[in-house]
């Protein structure tokens, strides 16, 4: 067993304050939610792919089905570096993208998934991203959807919002 704990969602449902608290109750403090990425883990900065690169070479390079095949190596180096549990945020869906997980289970003890209803998160959503209500149902319901590949996050497979859900919510036996 692993000692990543994922904390997973579909973007705009939460993921932010439950790190907060998480981060704040372990630690005895009161960070500001605005600096949580200094005290929490992201996945997809493209900073950590980078040494799995050749020299000159960026993760805006690559393609996607390349980057997805360099992440249970960063999940590797993210659990490696860590002394005990680790909390990591991922907008990934719970599965593989070309035969490639998205999540490295074998350095992983868990996930905590937030789930949050759709019709608050298409409101968040076209708030946060500037869509009209329609855009951000659009999005939501696009079983392709996911983030861009940019200079400083390396692009997440994130789906639907139902297909998300049910990629981690649904029990298998």
């Amino acid at each position: 067993m692993g000692n990543i704990l994922w904390i997973a969602s579909y973007p705009k449902s939460g993921n932010t304050w439950v790190r907060a608290f998480i981060h704040n109750y372990l630690a005895n403090s009161n960070s500001h939610i605005n600096t949580i990425h200094q005290q929490s883990i992201d996945e997809v900065k493209a900073f950590r792919y980078q040494k799995y690169l050749a020299a000159e070479q960026h993760t805006t390079d690559l393609d996607l089905e390349t980057l997805c095949s360099i992440r249970p190596f960063v999940h590797n180096d993210i659990a490696a570096a860590a002394n005990g549990t680790v909390f990591v945020k991922s907008h990934n869906f719970q599965g593989q993208y070309k035969n490639h997980p998205l999540h490295n289970w074998s350095v992983s003890s868990g996930a905590i998934y937030m789930v949050r209803n759709p019709l608050d998160v298409a409101i968040s959503m076209s708030n946060y991203f500037g869509y009209s209500i329609d855009e951000a149902i659009d999005y939501m319901s696009d079983d392709m959807a996911g983030t861009p590949n940019e200079p400083e996050n390396v692009p997440q497979v994130i789906t639907s919002w139902s297909l998300n859900a049910v990629s981690y919510t649904h029990l298998t036996l």
